[in-house]
C-alpha cells in the first residue's frame, strides 16, 4: 500500500501548469492527462484493477510511467509491441528520469530471439557457411558490433534487415540454451540482462516475454521476469492474442531437427560415438519425417493452416507417432544416464522432456475447449492445440498473482461498452473501466470517407471501383497516403494496377524491413505506403507525410481460419453469440486502430477512408460508427474535396 493522497498531491505538483514538466520547455499542460495520472495513482494504492482507455495524444505514457516511478515500488511495465517498448526506454523514460532527477534504475528486457547468442556466434564462424554473399558482410558486421555491445539487443544495429535469415543461428531459445554450462555464461548477454533486472526499479517489458515467463520456467533459470509488485500493460488490446500463443501447445519438424542438430554442434563426434547418442539421433531423425508428413496433405493443399480433428487420427499417423514418441524416450533415457556422469549432457534433458510434452498434448483431444490445427511453412509442419478462450487462464495465472494488474490501450471499448474486453480477458468483477478521451480536434482534423456507392467488397465490381477510388484519393492528397488492406491478396492485386501507373512512388509491405519502410515513406514526403496485418497499429507517421489514410474493407477476421472457426462453433456451444460476442468487436478495435493512424498530433489534419458500404447498408454498421473518432462523415468525393479545399488546417 502506499499514501495515495501525498501520491496524488505530487502528481499534481509535477504534472500541473507551472511544474518542472512544463518548465522544461518539452512538455505541455494537458487537463486528461493530468487525470489519468491521478487514477493510475489510486488504484496503485488500492491494489484494484482496471481497464483505462486513454484516446491517442492524452500522454498516457507518461500519466502512468510517473506515478509507477514514485511510489518506489518495483514494477513492470509490457507492451504489447517492441517499437513502444523502445519508445518508452529510449525517449519517454529519459525525458522524465532526466528532468525529474529521479534515481529510478530502469531495464529493458526483450525475449531470447532478439539478442546475439556469444556461443552459437561463435560457432556459425566457425562453420562459415552462407547461402548468400550479403549474409557474409552483414555477419562480419554483427561480429564486429557484438565485440562492442553492452547489451547485444538487435535493435541496436538499425542496418540489421527484419528477414535477415542467419540470425536465428546466432541467437538462443530456451530449447538449445545451455544455462550454466556453457563456456560464455557470465558474459552472456541474456546473462546481463537478467542480473540487471534484479537490480532495477522499473522493467520494460513486452507481452510475449511476460507470458513466456509465465507460462513456463526456462531452463535452469526459473523465472526470466524477477520478482516484480506492481504490474502494467500498455497496448492490452493485443493481450489476448499473446496469452493464446503461450498457453497453447505446439510441436514441430523443425523443433525436432533443431534438437538434434545443437545436440551435434554441442558434442564432438567421439563423444556422440562413444555415448551412443548418434544411433539415437539416426532413429529420431526418419521418425520425426515419417510423422509430421501425414499431415503435409491433411487439409486443402491450397491452405497453409488447417484444422485437425481426431477421427483424422488414423492407425497410420497412431504409429508413427508412437515412434517418434518412442525415440525420443530412448534418447531421454540415455541423456539421463549420461548426465549422471557428465554435466554436460544435463542441457539437453529439459529440452527432451518439453518436446515429449507438448507432442503428447497436440496428439490428445480430449479438451474441446482447444482447437487442434496444423500450419504448414516451406518445409516445417507445425502442429497446434490452441484454447479457444484463455480467460480461464488469466483469471488463475495472471489475477491469482497480480490481481491489482492495470491495463491500458487507445481501443479498448467497443461503442461505450468495455464488456469485451472484460470477458476476453478474465477481468475480476472488481475491475474497474474508465475512458479517457482524445483531446484533438476532430471535427476539424479529420474527415471519414464512406461512399455510399462502392459495391459491398464480395461483389465481382469491387476490384475496379477500390481501385476508382484509390487514384481519386491519392490524386487529391497528392501521394502521402497510408493504404492498409485486410488481405496479402488484395495488397498485391492493387499494387499491381496502381505501381507505376500513378505519380508516386508506393512502397509495399514485405520488400524492406518494417522501420526502414516507414523512415523511406516518411521522408519520400509525396509518397504511399500499401500495408496490411501488423502496420494497422503501432505506426507514427506525424505530419505532412500522412494526409490520407485508406482501408479496403472491414477488418473481420477470416472466418475460415482454423482458431477463428474453432472460436465461433465454441461461443454457439456455449449459448453465446458468435458475431456479437467475438467477431464484431474484434473487428470494431481493428477498425478503430487502423483509423487512429492518421490523427497522431494536434497538427495533423486528413481523410480517413474506409471504402466498405457496409458500414452504412447493414445494422451492425452503427456499432463501428459509434466508436470512430468524431470527424466529419462524408459520403460523396466530392464533399470530401470540398472539405479538403475549404478547411482550416491546424
Amino acid at each position: 500500500m502506499c499514501d495515495k493522497q501525498a501520491l496524488i498531491t505530487e502528481i499534481e505538483r509535477i504534472f500541473g501548469p507551472e511544474g518542472p514538466l512544463v518548465e522544461s520547455g518539452r512538455f505541455s499542460f494537458r487537463p486528461v492527462q493530468l487525470e489519468m495520472a491521478r487514477r493510475v495513482a489510486e488504484h496503485i494504492c488500492t491494489e484494484t484493477p482496471a481497464l483505462i482507455e486513454s484516446g491517442t495524444g492524452t500522454g498516457k505514457t507518461a500519466a502512468y510511467l510517473l506515478p509507477l516511478l514514485l511510489t518506489g515500488r518495483k514494477t513492470v511495465v509490457a507492451t504489447g509491441t517492441k517499437t513502444l517498448q523502445d519508445q518508452i526506454m529510449y525517449k519517454d523514460l529519459p525525458f522524465l528520469l532526466e528532468t525529474l532527477r529521479l534515481p529510478a534504475k530502469v531495464v529493458c528486457m526483450k525475449g531470447r530471439q532478439n539478442y546475439v547468442c556469444k556461443l552459437r556466434l561463435n560457432q556459425t564462424a566457425a562453420q562459415g557457411r552462407f547461402t548468400f554473399v550479403d549474409d557474409v558482410r552483414i555477419f562480419e558486421r554483427i561480429l564486429a558490433w557484438a565485440e562492442s555491445s553492452d547489451s547485444g539487443d538487435r535493435a541496436e544495429m538499425a542496418e540489421l534487415p527484419d528477414d535477415y535469415a542467419p540470425w536465428s543461428e546466432i541467437t538462443s531459445t530456451s530449447d538449445n540454451c545451455l544455462g550454466s554450462h556453457c563456456t560464455f555464461f557470465e558474459t552472456c548477454f541474456i546473462t546481463r540482462m537478467r542480473r540487471r533486472a534484479q537490480a532495477a526499479d522499473l522493467i520494460i517489458a513486452n507481452h510475449h516475454l511476460f507470458f513466456a515467463d509465465l507460462a513456463v520456467k526456462e531452463g535452469n533459470f526459473g523465472q526470466v521476469i524477477p520478482g516484480f509488485e506492481l504490474l502494467l500493460f500498455d497496448e492490452a488490446h493485443l493481450l489476448e492474442s499473446t496469452a493464446t500463443q503461450y498457453f497453447g501447445f505446439q510441436a514441430s519438424s523443425y523443433r525436432v531437427v533443431s534438437m538434434i542438430d545443437d545436440i551435434i554442434r554441442n558434442l564432438n563426434p567421439v563423444t556422440l560415438e562413444e555415448s551412443g547418442l548418434n544411433r539415437q539421433l539416426e532413429r529420431i531423425r526418419p521418425a520425426s519425417e515419417d510423422f509430421f508428413s501425414c499431415f503435409r496433405f491433411m487439409g486443402d493443399q491450397r491452405e497453409m493452416r488447417f484444422r485437425i480433428a481426431k477421427e483424422m487420427i488414423d492407425y497410420r499417423i497412431e504409429a508413427a507417432y508412437l515412434e517418434l514418441d518412442d525415440a525420443v524416450n530412448a534418447l531421454l533415457r540415455r541423456l539421463r544416464q549420461l548426465a549422471a556422469d557428465d554435466v554436460r549432457f544435463e542441457a539437453f534433458i529439459p529440452r527432451c522432456e518439453s518436446l515429449l510434452a507438448d507432442m503428447a498434448r497436440v496428439m490428445s483431444f480430449e479438451d474441446e475447449s482447444y482447437v487442434h490445427w496444423g500450419e504448414i511453412k516451406r518445409r516445417t509442419v507445425a502442429l497446434n492445440a490452441t484454447p479457444l478462450d484463455v480467460a480461464p487462464d488469466l483469471r488463475e495465472k495472471l489475477f491469482g498473482r497480480y490481481p491489482g494488474a492495470l491495463f491500458t490501450s487507445a481501443t479498448l471499448s467497443t461503442g461505450d461498452s468495455f464488456d469485451y474486453m472484460r470477458k476476453r480477458l478474465g477481468c475480476p468483477e472488481e475491475t474497474v473501466a474508465i475512458s479517457y478521451p482524445s483531446p484533438f480536434e476532430y471535427r476539424k482534423q479529420l474527415c471519414i470517407y464512406l461512399p455510399s456507392d462502392i459495391p459491398e467488397p464480395a461483389s465481382p465490381a469491387y476490384p475496379d471501383a477500390l481501385e476508382r477510388e484509390m487514384r481519386r484519393l491519392l490524386d487529391l492528397a497528392q501521394g502521402r497516403t497510408l493504404a492498409l488492406f485486410t488481405s496479402y491478396a488484395m495488397l498485391e492485386k492493387m499494387y499491381e494496377r496502381l505501381n507505376g501507373k500513378i505519380p508516386y512512388r508506393i512502397f509495399r509491405q514485405g520488400e524492406a524491413p518494417r522501420n526502414q519502410l516507414l523512415e523511406s515513406f516518411r521522408d519520400d514526403v509525396s509518397s504511399v505506403l500499401f500495408a496490411t496485418g501488423s502496420f494497422w497499429q503501432g505506426v507514427d507517421v506525424m505530419g505532412e507525410s500522412l494526409s490520407c489514410v485508406i482501408i479496403d474493407k472491414l477488418p473481420f477476421e477470416f472466418p475460415g481460419d482454423p482458431v477463428t472457426e474453432a472460436r465461433i462453433e465454441y461461443i454457439r456451444k456455449h449459448g453465446g453469440q458468435p458475431f456479437a460476442d467475438y467477431q464484431l468487436p474484434t473487428a470494431i478495435i481493428q477498425l478503430k486502430q487502423g483509423v487512429g493512424r492518421l490523427i497522431r498530433d494536434s497538427r495533423d489534419w486528413g481523410v480517413a477512408a474506409v471504402l466498405d458500404r457496409r458500414l452504412l447498408t447493414k445494422s451492425y454498421g452503427r456499432n463501428f460508427l459509434r466508436s470512430l473518432p468524431p470527424g466529419e462523415i462524408l459520403r460523396r468525393y466530392e464533399d470530401v474535396v470540398s472539405w479538403w479545399r475549404n478547411s482550416e488546417k491546424p
